[in-house]
């Protein structure tokens, strides 16, 4: 997951300036995946909504399929990117394929890392071999790292 995606607004590391800003906008957007469940009134927490940990432990804990928990994040972003304009690189199909790769790792039993199959999205400035680096600068158009940085090696080994 994460090679296959770059956002220059940080999901799992948010400030608290970025977090206030995407409830402002959550609360606002009609938002097919969740609107549904507010207007029943079920108090239901969405793939898209867990934190880091809890969507780890419940990936761990087959209570969670990767797959589901990244098709999630997409509905949600498709839902926000028009008024965020967050993603600067973003490669749906290359994620899915790799959620599938990682549930399949999962269903075999294969031993996993901590945050095995959570999708990650990076700020623009980490150098993530393979994929566009820009640093939102046109100095950078075009430049593909061929290594990936010293913190997106650690998380790829621990599993995301």
């Amino acid at each position: 997951m994460l090679e296959c995606c770059r956002w220059r607004l940080e999901l799992a590391i948010a400030t608290e300036r970025d977090l206030v800003q995407y409830q402002r906008v959550s609360s606002r957007v009609n938002d097919p995946v969740i609107d549904p469940i507010r207007r029943e009134g079920i108090a239901m927490t969405q793939p898209c909504e867990l934190s880091v940990a809890e969507a780890a432990r419940r990936i761990r804990g087959r209570e969670l399929s990767i797959v589901d928990l990244v098709q999630s994040l997409l509905r949600r972003i498709e839902v926000l990117e028009p008024r965020l304009k967050a993603w600067v690189y973003l490669d749906r199909e290359a994620v899915l394929a790799e959620a599938e790769q990682k549930q399949a790792q999962i269903d075999s039993g294969a031993a996993v890392g901590t945050l095995h199959g959570v999708p990650i999205g990076l700020k623009d400035i980490y150098y993530t071999a393979g994929i566009p680096t820009t640093a939102c600068s046109k100095l950078y158009a075009g430049f593909v790292p061929d290594y990936d940085a010293t913190t997106v090696a650690m998380l790829k080994e621990a599993g995301a």
